[in-house]
């Protein structure tokens, strides 16, 4: 498949590293710091992943790297300290899911 049809799913990506990017500078807890950067680092490599062009398979790995930041979102989420902050990680949440869609559709597999 074109690399181009990944386009949606790399902009989804996108969302969710700005998103991302706000709840890092927001947090008040540096030992937070580095799972925040951790959670960056996956979402270059779903981005960089996505770069081989979208496969069945490319699309399993890329799933897989977005359950993994999910996992560690969700965890700093439980343990964050103020109401403030939860609508972004539910945005960044959302927008995991919309880069699985995407390439669900792309690849024909959406319903």
């Amino acid at each position: 498949m074109p690399q181009d049809q990944t386009a949606s799913a790399k902009a989804e990506l996108d969302r969710c590293q700005a998103v991302v990017g706000r709840l890092h500078k927001m947090c008040c807890e540096p030992d937070r710091s580095p799972r925040m950067q951790a959670i960056e680092s996956r979402i270059d490599e779903a981005r960089s992943r996505l770069g081989h062009g979208l496969t069945g398979e490319v699309a399993g790995e890329v799933t897989e790297i977005l359950k993994d930041i999910g996992s560690r979102l969700g965890n700093l989420q439980v343990e964050c300290c103020t109401e403030v902050r939860m609508p972004l990680y539910a945005e960044a949440l959302e927008k995991l899911t919309a880069t699985q869609l995407s390439m669900s559709r792309e690849l024909g597999l959406g319903h």
